[in-house]
């Protein structure tokens, strides 16, 4: 769980340096690896994943990088009804409660 038991400021620095590694960035290899690094000073997890728009297919580009050695997993998936496509088209949060809402709203759309 990120930030159980770590200090304020280790949460802080782990931010910053997420931030360092994302900025700029139109690829997703070099800012997972960053984003992992980053997060792994403030708690344990067993994957970390990210998901930019491709405007050159106007897909979803996702990719998945877990902790025991296992190969990346890439994912192009279409704007609707993917979650991450959804706050990209409509550039605002997306804030889903329990996993049955985010379920109905992958069968039926986010914008539904």
């Amino acid at each position: 769980m990120i930030g159980a038991g770590a200090s304020p400021t280790k949460i802080y620095e782990a931010v910053a340096a997420l931030s360092r590694s994302i900025a700029g960035r139109s690829d997703l290899e070099s800012p997972i690896s960053g984003a992992g690094e980053s997060l792994r000073r403030v708690g344990d997890f067993d994957y970390v994943g990210m998901t930019l728009h491709d405007p050159k297919r106007n897909r979803m580009q996702g990719r998945f990088l877990e902790w025991d050695e296992t190969p990346a997993v890439d994912l192009s998936l279409p704007l609707d009804p993917d979650p991450a496509g959804w706050v990209w088209l409509n550039q605002q949060p997306l804030v889903i409660r329990c996993l049955d809402d985010e379920r109905a709203h992958s069968r039926r759309g986010f914008g539904a």
